[in-house]
């Protein structure tokens, strides 16, 4: 409870203040106040009367709290004020106000605010517990890929189940059945049938449509069969889905085509496009974009080559390089081979089955002063004496400890993740169905397990394991650190390297490569035609380099004759428009100047980058196969281990917006007999642990940008199945001795589960993947494209979480 005093003086005495409030009208308040303060003086009595009666004025004052709970105020009127209120607020008004009398004083409207700035310090999201929406469970890769594009279509038809061009009038009369349509495709369309006249259908239908027969001129009657693929019933309709029979030999069917792709699809703006699979997917893909492109674990890709599994290809990003380079990948990739051919790891791969184990990696410098690098797997620590009598004596800079996470790849399916649009929606969208290039997919389709390596070397520290192992098992047993040492041994098995890809802003992939060109200027006559060669080509763009120097400048307009790249028609390219962009002393940078769609410099370099991408090396990605990296990324996505939170905020309301799970991923769980989703959901809704996540982000900076900690949590069933969870922030336990004692006593009241929580802020929107599909989204429905914009503007963080119980436990 708090009050405002008036004077400064005053503020020793604000317990006896607040405690006689209400008594403002009592005659014997003079009494009452030297009962409580016994040793006060004439003049200071009097001070602590009048303040009391000053609380005691009415007032008009409105209260308004939307500062500190906007969510889940709402307006309150009280003898004609209108007050902004949590229910909170509203319930100590009331109370106060009839202790007052039914009065509206000064003391009501100082207790009201006193008592929600007290709520708000405690707990600062507490009043929008109420309003929190739940945490869904997503994916990071799936969503409905539309094979055509449709449009919604109202129209009505009649239904039968044979050819209505054979049935009398009477007979369609008797046997059609009246519907109408809810969307139209050039290839499909789906109707909604009232009541149970839709049992008498069969999978074989006729569609007549009627309603487009009087609006428009038709040669013939539109009976147009179709095949039902699927049908739903919902509340008294049935809805089916049918795909256009093309090999009915009915005459109206080009004629009814012809009509649906240039009367309907040709005007789409004109109509309502269903945009619902490419919202879907542009959530998908920006979540997934959120949390590579701050993927601070190492995925590793393996093959099998003679009964063993080898280290195929590393996916590199800019978080992973400090693990990457203490494994010293760059300088001894055969370390890596090494790691992953131990015998417990290979016998985990070769089941398939997702699994984790834990290491402790050292590096150790011999008498030689060379260089060796030793993965000890933890159980050998936990039960072997010397073994940890070894890791004591390393430097602490010198250790690491590693969860390896491990699991299956169904690379064939997983590889190539296509846009939510069909290749008709566009030149865009068929460029991103492509599957990718041979090369790469040669190489993906080899990988078939993958490994995570993640450093939770934080784990020693904060849960301080080296206290904790020392209570373990003291077994003597002979321990050779040499048994433990990785080799720079020859892989078998060629290794490749891909870094994740980032948002250069360039509208396509630039490629190194060489082309005889003649540039001429569009606007003068005297300039004499010059060779050049192009260093790097896009299909809208050239960076041509000169023998000598030119005389082009920025914004001139020239024709680009292309010497040695033929046209998609035959013979050679002359006179293509370009505009420079840049001019160098020996280089210029120019784009498509012109009509880009129907530009055949554009068109040909397209056809010869697609023709030779499995030669083309992409610029600024030395030695990289291009479309791996892509591959890679996907294959993670698809198969990620780790559970991913993202957070979000809007307004004043934080929550946890989504759990990504993927089918491999190894979920902590909380209770041995709760399912593990469920679990975690009411761990996302527990407001401690909500709490730890956002003070935690509001710690990362450039500096830090990490900020793992722990979590102790027992979770309890009651009697009408509702799960009570309770967390604790093992951050604040700095003993090991009292970590101990909290374990052992928690131990009587179920199963404690101890979780590592690593919080991080999002990176920059990467629009890349996203881009094509939010400008088809802006053309149909801009309210709808605001809401994926805003959706991307209010995701704060991205958080994994992992079990780590088997480190203490």
């Amino acid at each position: 409870m708090e009050l405002a005093t008036r004077s400064l003086d005053l503020e020793q005495y604000k317990d006896t203040i607040i405690s006689l409030r209400h008594d403002h009208s009592c005659q014997q308040l003079d009494k009452k106040i030297r009962q409580l303060q016994p040793n006060l003086t004439g003049s200071t009595g009097f001070l602590i009367k009048m303040e009391i009666k000053r609380l005691a004025q009415v007032i008009s004052r409105v209260i308004d709290l939307r500062d500190m709970c906007k969510e889940s105020c709402e307006q309150f009127e009280y003898q004609g004020v209108i007050h902004s209120m949590d229910p909170d607020g509203i319930r100590d008004f009331k109370k106060e106000v009839k202790r007052y009398q039914g009065n509206y004083t000064l003391g009501v409207y100082e207790f009201v605010i006193g008592q929600a700035r007290k709520r708000y310090r405690e707990n600062p999201n507490q009043h929008v517990l109420n309003n929190l929406p739940a945490a869904e469970i997503s994916s990071l890769v799936k969503f409905h890929q539309r094979h055509e594009e449709r449009l919604y279509f109202a129209s009505k038809v009649t239904v039968f189940s044979e050819d209505p061009a054979n049935l009398s009038y009477r007979q369609r009369q008797e046997m059609g059945i009246p519907a109408i349509t809810t969307d139209i495709s050039a290839d499909g369309v789906s109707v909604k049938v009232i009541g149970l006249q839709a049992l008498r259908l069969t999978e074989q239908m006729y569609l007549w449509f009627y309603e487009l027969e009087q609006e428009f001129s038709f040669g013939l009657p539109l009976y147009i069969p179709y095949q039902q693929t699927s049908k739903e019933r919902k509340d008294d309709a049935t809805y089916f889905k049918m795909q256009l029979n093309s090999e009915s030999d009915s005459p109206v069917l080009n004629e009814f085509g012809r009509f649906i792709s240039q009367q309907l699809l040709s005007q789409k703006r004109a109509y309502r496009v269903p945009v619902e699979n490419t919202i879907e997917a542009i959530q998908v893909k920006a979540d997934e974009q959120f949390i590579i492109s701050r993927l601070h674990s190492l995925p590793v890709y393996l093959t099998n080559h003679q009964e063993t599994w080898y280290p195929r290809a590393l996916f590199h990003t800019k978080n992973n390089q400090p693990l990457s380079a203490f494994l010293m990948l760059n300088q001894m990739p055969g370390l890596l081979t090494s790691f992953c051919r131990r015998p417990e790891l290979q016998n985990q791969l070769h089941e398939g089955l997702p699994f984790r184990e834990t290491y402790f990696l050292l590096r150790i410098i011999d008498q030689q002063k060379r260089l060796h690098l030793a993965a000890i797997p933890y159980f050998w620590i936990t039960t072997n004496h010397r073994a940890r009598q070894l890791l004591k004596r390393v430097n602490p800079r010198n250790i690491r400890l590693i969860q390896v996470d491990g699991c299956s790849l169904d690379s064939e399916h997983q590889a190539h993740i296509p846009s939510s649009l069909p290749d008709s929606a566009g030149e865009a969208f068929e460029t991103l169905n492509r599957k990718p290039n041979p090369r790469a997919l040669s190489i993906a389709n080899r990988l078939q397990r993958m490994l995570v390596l993640t450093d939770i070397s934080d784990s020693m520290d904060r849960l301080q394991l080296f206290d904790v192992l020392s209570q373990k098992g003291s077994e003597e047993n002979e321990f050779k650190l040499s048994e433990f040492l990785l080799r720079n041994q020859k892989s078998d098995v060629e290794l490749s390297q891909a870094r994740a890809e980032t948002n250069d802003l360039r509208a396509e992939d630039r490629f190194d490569c060489r082309l005889s060109l003649k540039l001429t200027a569009r606007n003068s006559a005297k300039m004499r035609a010059a060779m050049a060669i192009t260093s790097n080509i896009s299909t809208r763009g050239l960076c041509v380099e000169f023998d000598s120097p030119h005389s082009f400048k920025r914004n001139d307009d020239i024709y680009v004759d292309f010497l040695n790249l033929p046209s998609i028609n035959g013979g050679v390219l002359p006179k293509q428009t370009y505009r420079i962009v840049h001019a160098g002393e020996k280089s210029i940078r120019a784009t498509i100047s012109g009509n880009t769609v129907n530009h055949e410099g554009r068109k040909g370099l397209r056809a010869f980058i697609y023709k030779n991408l499995s030669k083309l090396q992409q610029t600024g990605c030395e030695n990289e196969v291009y479309g791996l990296s892509r591959v890679l990324r996907n294959l993670y996505a698809s198969n990620h281990l780790f559970p991913y939170l993202l957070t979000s905020k809007t307004s004043q309301l934080r929550h946890i917006r989504n759990i990504a799970l993927s089918e491999k991923s190894l979920v902590p769980r909380v209770h041995p007999n709760i399912d593990a989703e469920q679990g975690i959901i009411e761990l996302t809704q527990n407001e401690v642990f909500r709490s730890l996540v956002f003070r935690q982000l509001q710690t990362v900076n450039r500096d830090t940008p990490y900020a793992p900690f722990y979590i102790l949590v027992i979770a309890k069933q009651r009697t009408n199945k509702e799960i009570n969870v309770i967390v604790r922030h093992l951050d604040e336990i700095k003993d090991a001795g009292k970590l101990r004692m909290l374990l052992a006593s928690l131990e009587t009241l179920g199963q404690p589960y101890i979780i590592r929580v690593n919080a991080t802020k999002k990176g920059r929107v990467f629009n890349k993947y996203i881009r094509d599909e939010l400008a088809y989204l802006s053309r149909f429905s801009n309210v709808k494209y605001q809401d994926c914009l805003g959706r991307l503007r209010d995701t704060t963080g991205i958080v994994d979480i992992s079990d780590v119980t088997d480190l203490l436990l």
